[in-house]
């Protein structure tokens, strides 16, 4: 069966067997129609397919049977329901043995001839040829390659054939062998091939591929595209970036849209996020080399999704055109601007559209929206759509915050105040104050504070935009007095391009006109949190109803510093979205932290012409944010195909043992620095002397888990560095214990990729729960694992958080309390001293002899005595650890009830004993909701307290948490009938799972009670075989294709007569 010559010669005159190899193969199968639907790029068709078994018929256990093969080959064309004739190529098992070719070629003619008497009209081949025997991996390998060949109309050859084999009489059969590479074209007629493959125990199996159908091109790419890379390292995000750049100049006029597309369905999502926008390939390509190039966005994603705060600009933002291009481009942004534009239309005197295209005639267009009654209705217009917009993209608001009239978007989403209404109020608050005196505003480089000891009385403060930006306002003379004093104090202020001291005192006539107007409109409590800019708080209930509140609201100053500052003490990652023109509030937002530290998105930025791609990059940000939306990265989403591009740029690293050094013959340690400087891997193979017959390492000496050589760890100062530090050590503990765990090395992996990620499965998660306990002290659970705690990072915070302090005993006392322990260093293994006469091998003996002498001595507990020509000096004894940690962690979780389980068997669900996770809210919800469970389920409840005592179920018990252990009880079910189950209060339930799949018909189908009531009146009898055992055996062997079907009476009956058949 082996090639002696390392060739596989298929169906040549020199064949003499296969070569194996290892390999693995995945293929992906779909419902074609499926596939098309979804755009998949369709290789090829499984037309039919058939397999048997010939085991009882072969002349041996490795021959090979033509009935077996013929048979299998003639149903999978019958399954196909195809001639043979129209086959015209055949991937054949091929193993280049002098009986199995010439045998597969008979039963391949065998099979065609019941179709057809052509000679010469299909040519075969074998992969073995090209890369040997895959062993398990073979037949799929095959149907790879004939699905590629189909798709890309090539027959690849089949190498090492010269000359056929002289078993074989190709010229009377169907075939010939490809021996070169052959064009295979699409006609007239779809082309199809056969797989074949057949394993030696007697298993035949055969597979008829046709061509996939031609696909229908995918529609044009229109305007920009979002290209979505991740990768799980900053080096690997950067090779996916130029491996797609590079793609992507090779391939000029590929479909930008399909690519994206594919970028969205086709690829999973890392830590590691960059997204570009682009309109065409050139374009992409440029964003993709360029680090700093503006429709580019990467950054890494934190330990979950961060919720969304919506901010929404007021007036000052706005630019010529706004809206246009959006309006254009995005039916969702054009039916709600249309829907706010008829809501504002009876209240305005002028078309609000077309000054905000540009389309007014006699003005220019930048002229159009400087008028703060235009400006108001336009800005309150555009956000309103922008945020239908986002919502139709999937976004979800956490919370949001309105600069001046913004808010009164934020309040139409939050079920404040209808859209019309909200229009009504908005023209009518642009009329009143545009009707009022002009007067000025003043930007300002100052805090509040400062501002307000420095203001003129003239003058108010207008917003505290940040921690150092403020607006000021009042009349014109007394703003530009002040700019030019506070200029010459070194002080930074601009005038802003305004009409009016907004927020002033200059506004109070406006007042208690608008006041009227609010107190004719239905309010409502907000449904989504909204933090007042007129307050810095969160909106209540009380300032959500009130006219003064939305009349003081034009009045008073806009404190958007104070509500930024709200609600990141809520939401401390919070991902700041500004729906609005521009990006003033971004700006201001990222000032309120350390740099890059608040993360702030705008979605427009100042031009009509942009506004497309903008906003796309924006949802293209917050996907690299972790925030990944629904909406499609491509434009048009219909019509898109997967198109090939290049995929995951792993980052090689070679997993090879290196063997340890071996010390030169006659050298002794002297010192540890001296161990450490001739540590390194160097290996005397043995045979540079002609006795030797093995090759022997010495491990080079080294301080290891057994030895007290382990120098005293230092104890860090007291200072603010303390906090990252001990994270540090802690993530450095964690990767030990999960390399010990996993059996993997994590040294060099981002501590911010999910376990799941790293390759840790379940089964190392629960054991690694168990270390972590061990280790630290503190519990945590297989589902914190794959949850909360799914990395090192967020589990190294965790326990930061649960560890009692480091201690801040000095060193000196440390060193002074130390205890020598017991020195249980293994010595390192002495080679024979210089001019010793015994042969290398005998000394290589008697070396190995000497360490597994100390090892027996250190398992057995017993100090192994010291080589003679060990003269290492002793090292340092290690501090012993302080009872610090243990004397913190008996008071840590003080009042919380304890349950033992440390006897539980097996990985079971822990017990949560943490304290209650829940807000105040929360918890009243959920006692709420338990309040009506139990009443609805009464009598389960009253079943489960009865029978307690005495029946035991384990299923309520894992999992359990204190805090629901009210509702933790079975429903006790009386009926059920088909889907439904009725329990013992009558309330009715749908049983998804049909008993976990047990049930396919459903619960009592009419024709099983028949049969069972039958069986009932006929009687149960075991032992003696019952009268339905052959046609049972008949219906399955019908249902699975097998010739025949055993009967068992349990499980393990089963599985032993299958082993014994696959043993045979």
């Amino acid at each position: 069966m082996l090639s002696p010559d390392g060739a596989t010669r298929s169906f040549d005159a020199k064949a003499q067997g296969t070569v194996f190899s290892d390999s693995a193969a995945v293929v992906l199968l779909k419902r074609l129609d499926d596939a098309l639907a979804d755009g998949d790029a369709v290789l090829a068709v499984i037309r039919g397919v058939a397999i048997n078994n010939d085991g009882r018929d072969k002349a041996s256990f490795t021959a090979p049977s033509v009935d077996g093969q013929a048979a299998v080959i003639a149903a999978a064309q019958r399954d196909a329901g195809i001639d043979a004739r129209s086959v015209s190529y055949v991937e054949t098992h091929g193993t280049a043995t002098p009986m199995g070719d010439p045998v597969e070629v008979e039963a391949l003619t065998r099979a065609f001839r019941q179709h057809t008497d052509d000679a010469g009209f299909c040519r075969i081949g074998s992969l073995k040829s090209n890369v040997g025997h895959m062993v398990i991996a073979a037949g799929a390998a095959g149907v790879i390659k004939t699905a590629l060949a189909l798709a890309r109309e090539t027959l690849p050859p089949s190498i090492h054939y010269t000359a056929p084999n002289p078993g074989i009489d190709f010229a009377r059969s169907p075939f010939m062998v490809c021996d070169r590479l052959t064009p295979w074209p699409r006609g007239e007629q779809p082309r199809r091939a056969g797989v074949s493959g057949f394993g030696v125990g007697g298993t035949n199996a055969h597979v008829v591929l046709e061509e996939a159908p031609a696909p229908a091109p995918s529609s044009a790419a229109v305007g920009p595209q979002l290209l979505a890379l991740s990768a799980k390292s900053p080096a690997a995000l950067v090779a996916v970036a130029a491996e797609l750049a590079a793609h992507l100049q090779a391939h000029p006029d590929l479909n930008l849209a399909d690519a994206a597309y594919t970028l969205q369905v086709g690829r999973s999502a890392f830590a590691h996020r960059l997204c570009v926008v682009a309109q065409t390939t050139q374009d992409a390509v440029q964003a993709l080399q360029t680090a700093s190039h503006p429709r580019r966005a990467q950054r890494k994603v934190g330990s979950g999704e961060p919720p969304m705060v919506w901010l929404f600009p007021g007036q000052g933002a706005q630019y010529a055109g706004m809206g246009r291009g959006l309006y254009a481009a995005d039916a969702d942004f054009r039916a709600a601007f249309d829907a706010a534009l008829a809501a504002l239309a009876p209240h305005l005197d002028f078309d609000l559209r077309a000054r905000m295209f540009g389309n007014e005639p006699g003005a220019p267009g930048a002229d159009l929206l400087t008028g703060t009654g235009t400006t108001q209705p336009a800005t309150f217009c555009l956000e309103y759509a922008l945020a239908q917009s986002w919502l139709a993209r999937g976004a979800r608001p956490a919370a949001l915050i309105g600069h001046s009239v913004g808010e009164f978007v934020a309040a139409v989403l939050a079920g404040v105040m209808r859209l019309s209404d909200a229009a009504q109020l908005v023209a009518r608050r642009g009329a009143l104050m545009q009707a009022l005196p002009p007067g000025g505003m003043l930007s300002v480089r100052l805090s509040a504070s400062d501002v307000l000891a420095r203001l003129p009385e003239a003058l108010a403060l207008a917003a505290e935009n940040g921690p150092a930006a403020c607006v000021v306002a009042g009349p014109r003379e007394a703003i530009e007095a002040w700019r030019a004093a506070l200029e010459a104090d070194g002080v930074q202020a601009r005038v802003l391009q305004t009409s009016h001291a907004f927020h002033s005192s200059m506004m109070d006539p406006a007042l208690a006109p608008f006041a009227d107007v609010v107190r004719a409109v239905a309010l409502a409590a907000p449904s989504l949190p909204i933090v007042s800019t007129r307050t810095g708080t969160w909106m209540t209930e009380a300032d959500a109803i009130s006219a003064d509140y939305w009349a003081r609201h034009l009045r008073e100053p806009v404190r958007f510093s104070p509500a930024i500052r709200t609600a990141l003490a809520r939401h401390t990652d919070a991902a700041f979205l500004e729906v609005g023109p521009r990006d003033a509030l971004s700006t201001l937002a990222r000032q309120h932290g350390p740099a890059g530290s608040v993360l702030a998105i705008p979605s427009l930025a100042d031009t009509p012409e942009t506004e497309a791609a903008q906003m796309l990059l924006a949802q293209g940000a917050l996907w690299t944010a972790g925030l990944a939306l629904a909406a499609s990265a491509a434009n048009p989403a219909t019509a898109r195909h997967r198109i090939p591009l290049p995929t995951y740029a792993f980052e090689r690293k070679r997993y090879w043992v290196e063997a340890a050094a071996t010390q030169q013959r006659g050298s002794t340690t002297n010192a540890p620095g001296h161990a450490q400087a001739e540590s390194a891997p160097q290996a005397r193979p043995v045979s540079d002397v002609p006795s030797a017959t093995v090759l022997a390492f010495t491990p080079p000496p080294h301080a290891n888990a057994m030895s007290s050589t382990t120098p005293a760890p230092t104890h860090p100062a007291t200072s603010g560095n303390a906090p990252a530090a001990r994270k540090l050590q802690l993530i450095a503990r964690l990767r030990a214990l999960f390399d010990d765990v996993s059996g993997s090395d994590l040294g060099d992996t981002d501590p911010t990729i999910p376990f799941v990620e790293l390759g840790i499965d379940s089964l190392t998660l629960t054991q690694a729960a168990l270390q972590v306990k061990r280790e630290f002290g503190v519990s945590v659970t297989f589902r914190q694992l794959m949850e909360s705690l799914r990395s090192l990072d967020a589990l190294a915070d965790h326990l930061d958080a649960q560890l009692p302090p480091e201690p801040t005993a000095q060193p000196q006392a440390a060193t002074a309390a130390a205890v020598a322990p017991q020195n249980l260093a293994m010595p390192a293994a002495v080679m024979p001293a210089p001019g010793t006469n015994a042969p290398l091998l005998q000394q290589v003996i008697q070396q190995q002899m000497q360490l597994m002498a100390q090892q027996l001595a250190l398992l057995s507990g017993v100090q192994p005595a010291a080589p003679q020509t060990d003269t290492t000096p002793p090292a340092a004894p290690a501090p012993t650890a302080t009872a610090a940690a243990d004397a913190a962690s008996a008071t840590d979780d003080a009042g919380v009830q304890r349950y033992d389980v440390k006897k539980a068997f097996g990985a079971i669900a822990r017990i949560h004993t943490q304290a209650s996770p829940l807000t105040e809210r929360q918890r009243a919800r959920l006692d709420a909701f338990m309040r009506r469970y139990v009443e609805r389920t009464a009598k389960s409840r009253a079943y489960t307290e009865q029978h307690r005592a005495h029946l035991a179920d384990p299923r309520v018990v894992n999992g359990f948490r204190p805090m629901i252990k009210d509702i933790v009880y079975q429903i006790v079910v009386a009926r059920s009938k088909g889907s439904h189950l009725w329990d013992l209060d009558g309330n009715d339930y749908v049983d998804v799972l049909s008993g976990f799949g047990m049930s396919l018909f459903g619960w009592q189908p009419d024709f099983v009670l028949d049969a069972v009531r039958r069986q009932l009146d006929d009687g149960y009898d075991i032992g003696p075989q019952h009268p339905l055992a052959g046609p049972v055996a008949e219906l399955v062997c019908e249902l699975t294709g097998f010739d025949r079907a055993g009967l068992c009476n349990t499980g393990s009956e089963a599985v032993m007569a299958a082993v014994r058949i696959a043993r045979t």
